[in-house]
């Protein structure tokens, strides 16, 4: 991958960015949107890392057995904060959102 650094870096600032817009109901679903997109883009960087036992800052690459379902949990809580808080209250409630 051409400019592994850079992409480290760029990853990091989405992330961070998405994680702010998770903040305020308005810009929720767009973030999660985002979020879930990402870890889904990051995903075969993550196995090819779990795979090839590239280490992280000196420390062993997290097992693939670990890392997938982590991911998978990344991606789904990512796409829960994409329902709005309105729909998910009446859901829970038995009733249609206003």
């Amino acid at each position: 991958m051409p400019f592994p650094r850079f992409a480290v870096y760029a990853t990091g600032v989405l992330e961070l960015l998405c994680a702010a817009g998770l903040v305020r109901e308005a810009t929720r679903p767009t973030a999660g949107l985002g979020l879930a997109a990402l870890f889904v883009l990051m995903l075969p960087a993550n196995i090819h890392a779990a795979v090839e036992q590239i280490p992280f800052n000196g420390e062993p690459a997290t097992p693939l057995w670990f890392r997938i379902p982590e991911q998978a949990l990344f991606i789904g809580v990512a796409l829960w904060a994409c329902v709005p808080a309105r729909a998910a209250s009446a859901h829970r409630a038995g009733g249609v959102p206003a």
